[in-house]
């Protein structure tokens, strides 16, 4: 048994802690006659109680303030198993460390639980001075020297642990031992408590160790692949706290987190997470949030999180559901993306009773029918604007967004419509300045007059505006002039001075059709120009600024010399000459196919360099067509030979 009144030196002796020397030799020495076997171990006792430090360790386990025989009818009470009356003098006859001595050995020997409760309630009135007061008023009775603070506190340490040991073997044959103790921590606080938490968790350890193994085990599976009931996690997460939850509240009520508990509440919201992302089980991932925010309510900063787990859950599966209602009506504008030119005609033409303007039309409707989803099928015909657009067919794109932005006027002006508003002048400009130079080509200088004259109802920038009037002008004047060639190429240069509108877009954008995004925000019309291309027509690689993590040099590298690096000759509005466009498109073509060759930190090392220059030099530029096309055909007929370069400088740097 952890704590006896029966085994202590006053009860092994039957002397008062008011006794004074002589009195306990006597005791001494007829014990001695009545046990002469044990003469040994009953002259320890009696130098305990003769010494003033020994002493001490024996008083504060003692029934300091009951007289000695109401001190005799308690130990006969303990002795006879008389659990009823043990507590009447708990509760009548004594107080403090008295009561908790008293209530300390009631736990041991009869693993009552009002006992612990008697324990509990006779802390909140111990105090190190109180018990000072104790020991010395005994000791002025019996004659020896009093005691000091300092000692009585060390004592107390000792004998409070003790306590707490007897009453977690109380504890640990309940039904549900965690939940007793926790409902004696929402009553008690002070020394008693830490160590009744401290003795406690030391005997849950080898329990909560092996309901973790399994939980984790469970949340493993649920993690790795999505499958299998949550309810045995849940159920396993349920033990551990009904067992582990003293512990959680004695560290919540300091205002942190129980570090063991902590550890298994992030495996299992882990799991809930991978559930939702990783396995789209919406579902099963929201009961397990919430089951969490019920077992682990005791650590704070679980509280707040899974708050923010469920709202951004319910958001998550929303979002889900919307663009599960969209879907249709997505795949409809991919496939319309994926034949662009009759899509095109078939707006340009304003064919809306065709087959497939019709269904957009229709599925259009539906999805908005469905609850607030302006944003999301708005953002899906934007995609399909871009990819016309970027196809050089702005006059499509310009009906489409007119048709669908007209379709949902009444509705709230959100960031998308402005941005679509937006667009749609960007859209305007393009369409009207192909056909003006549709017109030109053609010579239909009446009509390129009058769509310069049109530009000019909107155009706000003064420098455009003063070159629509010079078109306009020039087209007028020569109406009728045959001598169009030259015309022609003054208006078609006026036209480039323009400054064709924006950068360029990948045709596709940068999201798939089916993300629940409505549209990629950073995303906007621009004049179907390009800041470079792949000299075969497909778009060109992109150079990251360093392409492989750069090993340190010991030394500079030596730049690496194009065959042809001309510094930018801009005309006043950006334009690169078609030199200029060959060197840039083949020092690409070089570049691609050197980084295959990478194969030492060295070359890597001079490769980023190249990379650098050459984001510098030919990152963004414009060009006229013409010029283009004339670059593009050279550097093709000569990618062979830019890859035998390429190769004799690889080699060469491996040789170094």
């Amino acid at each position: 048994m952890v704590f006896s009144l029966t085994d202590n030196a006053f009860a092994r002796l039957g002397v008062s802690a008011r006794a004074r020397l002589t009195k306990i030799e006597e005791a001494f020495e007829d014990a001695v006659i009545d046990a002469p076997e044990a003469e040994s171990e009953l002259l320890k006792l009696k130098q305990t109680l003769s010494f003033p430090k020994p002493r001490a360790e024996a008083e504060v386990r003692w029934l300091l303030d009951l007289a000695p025989k109401k001190a005799e009818q308690a130990l006969a009470a303990l002795k006879g198993g008389d659990a009823d009356r043990v507590q009447k003098i708990i509760q009548n006859d004594t107080t403090g460390l008295t009561s908790a001595n008293l209530a300390a050995d009631a736990c041991a020997r009869f693993k009552q639980h009002r006992f612990i409760a008697a324990l509990m309630d006779a802390y909140d009135e111990i105090t190190p001075e109180s018990v000072v007061a104790q020991l010395n008023a005994a000791r002025a009775a019996s004659g020896f020297p009093t005691t000091s603070a300092v000692q009585v506190r060390e004592l107390l340490q000792r004998v409070t642990a003790e306590h707490a040991s007897a009453a977690v073997e109380v504890i640990a044959v309940a039904p549900h031992p965690g939940t007793l103790l926790a409902g004696f921590l929402y009553k008690h606080s002070g020394p008693m408590v830490d160590a009744l938490v401290d003795g406690f968790d030391r005997w849950a350890t080898p329990q909560l160790r092996e309901l973790e193994d399994q939980a984790r085990a469970a949340l493993t599976v649920l993690d790795q692949t999505g499958e299998g009931d949550i309810q045995t996690s849940v159920d396993l997460l349920q033990q551990w706290d009904e067992i582990s939850q003293p512990v959680q509240l004695h560290h919540e009520a300091k205002g942190v987190d129980e570090p063991r508990s902590l550890r298994l509440f992030s495996a299992a919201r882990s799991a809930a997470v991978s559930l939702a992302n990783d396995h789209q089980r919406y579902d099963a991932a929201h009961d397990l949030s919430s089951a969490l925010l019920t077992i682990f309510k005791e650590l704070p900063s679980a509280k707040r999180q899974i708050n923010k787990d469920l709202q951004d859950l319910a958001e998550l599966r929303l979002d889900v559901e919307r663009e599960l209602q969209v879907r249709p009506f997505q795949e409809l504008i991919a496939h319309l993306r994926r034949n662009l030119p009759r899509t095109a005609t078939l707006l340009e033409t304003r064919d809306w009773e065709s087959t497939e303007l019709t269904k957009l039309d229709r599925q259009f409707e539906a999805c908005r029918t469905r609850g607030k989803l302006d944003d999301l099928v708005l953002g899906a015909v934007r995609t399909l604007g871009l990819a016309l657009n970027n196809s050089e067919r702005p006059r499509a794109a310009l009906i489409l967004l007119q048709h669908f932005l007209l379709k949902t006027a009444s509705q709230e002006r959100t960031d998308l419509r402005v941005t679509i508003e937006n667009d749609l002048l960007t859209l305007r400009r393009n369409a009207d300045e192909k056909d003006l130079m549709l017109a030109l080509t053609r010579k239909a200088f009446g009509d390129a007059a009058i769509i310069a004259s049109a530009m000019l109802g909107y155009e706000r920038d003064p420098n455009i505006r003063a070159r629509l009037v010079e078109v306009g002008a020039l087209a007028n004047q020569h109406r009728d002039n045959r001598n169009s060639k030259m015309v022609a190429w003054l208006i078609v240069g006026g036209l480039i001075l323009l400054g064709v509108i924006g950068s360029a877009l990948n045709s596709d954008g940068s999201s798939s059709d089916y993300s629940v995004t409505a549209s990629d925000p950073d995303a906007s019309f621009a004049a179907p120009v390009s800041d470079g291309y792949d000299p075969l027509g497909a778009p060109s690689p992109s150079y990251p600024d360093e392409i492989f993590p750069a090993a340190p040099a010991t030394e500079a590298p030596a730049p690496y010399a194009a065959p042809y690096t001309p510094e930018p000759t801009y005309d006043g509005a950006g334009v690169f000459s078609a030199r200029e466009i060959e060197s840039c498109l083949a020092e690409e073509v070089k570049l691609d196919h050197l980084r295959t060759l990478i194969t030492s930190e060295n070359a890597i090392d001079r490769f980023n360099t190249l990379i650098n220059s050459h984001n510098q030099r030919c990152g963004s530029f414009r060009y006229r067509d013409v010029d283009m096309s004339s670059a593009r055909a050279a550097v093709r007929a000569s990618t062979y030979n830019m890859q035998l370069e390429a190769e004799a400088l690889a080699e060469a740097w491996a040789n170094e």
